[in-house]
């Protein structure tokens, strides 16, 4: 994992609340002279920062070898449980992006926004093309987002009207 404020490997993690990761030291610098988050610029207080401990401090490498050679070890359990941090992995990357996307909707409508607010959904689509899980897990998402795209096909911005016709296309067509 990279570190985006010194673009070293990261070895103290520290996580804000909004679940970007980085140097203990170098957001400990960051947050002396700023209140925001570096990558998504969310408001952050000192108190809203917490420290993960890596891999090795855990000793998780040595747990795997042990769970690994343990004859009553199911294998089944395993990939129930790797599906499940997959899923909550993708689903906190949902989030975020969504987040993302409340936000820029609380600001006008200007060219620019449209753009990054276009950037955003292009993410979100992506997330859902390679995880088609999400939909067929709940197909109340297929629903709210069928519902949504044509909401957006009413829009009056051509930008819009076409990107939401070619995510509707690559969701629920192919």
């Amino acid at each position: 994992m990279i570190c985006t404020i010194c673009r070293n490997s990261i070895k103290s993690k520290r996580a804000l609340k909004c679940d970007h990761i980085f140097c203990k030291t170098c957001i400990n610098k960051w947050l002396k002279n700023n209140n925001n988050c570096p990558n998504c610029r969310t408001s952050i207080n000192k108190g809203n920062t917490y420290n993960l401990r890596s891999r090795t401090s855990l000793n998780l490498d040595n747990m795997h070898i042990s769970v690994l050679d343990n004859p009553n070890y199911n294998e089944r359990e395993t990939r129930n449980t790797s599906k499940h941090f997959r899923q909550t992995i993708v689903t906190n990357e949902l989030k975020v992006h969504l987040k993302n996307l409340a936000i820029a909707n609380e600001a006008s409508d200007s060219s620019s926004d449209i753009a990054y607010k276009i950037a955003i959904i292009d993410n979100i689509i992506a997330i859902l093309k390679n995880n088609r899980w999400i939909m067929e897990d709940n197909p109340r998402v297929q629903t709210v987002l069928q519902d949504r795209f044509n909401n957006m096909k009413q829009s009056h911005n051509k930008n819009i009207y076409n990107k939401a016709k070619i995510w509707d296309y690559e969701l629920f067509t192919r």
